[in-house]
């Protein structure tokens, strides 16, 4: 289920940022200002303002003590999301490619950053994550088959090896040689 909304949820953002494009071969000039762009509009900013009760779940004790035995944390990270990339939709269809003033171009660029960048913080540092506990692991079944073959003493405590596990792992990746000295 988690991997089908990931997919859904890259589509929806994948649509959002080539949406912007179709200003090159259309443009409604009259529809954010009539009664159906106008609603879609309203709709858009509702929806903007929903991804906010999450963090404010999160962020406020107060809040958080109200929604956490009432929602999952996790049922209001998905309306989040959600909300978060179907609102600049809505904002976009609500423009109707309608880019004539610096004030819609620059809005539409900070929703379109925005949304860019919830997308990537959600869902692509999840593969670094992955990544760093995979040399986490890799490094741990080294320094086992160090020990095992009666080899720590090439395991070295000094003072200038790296403490912090990710200035290990990125000495180790950008340093071959160096793996056999991290303590």
């Amino acid at each position: 289920m988690q991997e089908r909304s990931a997919i859904v949820v890259g589509a929806l953002v994948v649509l959002l940022v080539l949406f912007p494009l179709g200003f090159l071969v259309h443009v409604a000039p009259r529809f954010p200002g009539s009664l159906a762009g106008s609603l879609i509009g309203i709709s858009a900013a509702i929806l903007m303002l929903v991804p906010l009760i999450y963090v404010a779940g999160k962020r406020i004790p107060v809040v958080h003590r109200y929604f956490a035995p009432r929602i999952e944390s996790r049922t209001l990270l998905s309306v989040h999301i959600y909300a978060g990339v179907l609102a600049p939709i809505l904002g976009l269809i609500h423009a109707a490619h309608k880019f004539d003033s610096p004030m819609g171009i620059s809005l539409t660029g900070i929703m379109l950053v925005l949304v860019i960048s919830g997308y990537v913080g959600r869902y692509m540092l999840i593969q670094i994550g992955r990544g760093l506990r995979g040399r986490a692991q890799e490094l741990a079944q080294l320094r086992a088959a160090l020990a095992g073959a009666g080899m720590a003493h090439l395991m070295s405590e000094t003072s200038d090896a790296p403490r912090n596990i990710v200035q290990r792992l990125l000495l180790t990746s950008a340093y071959p040689g160096y793996a056999g000295c991290i303590g």
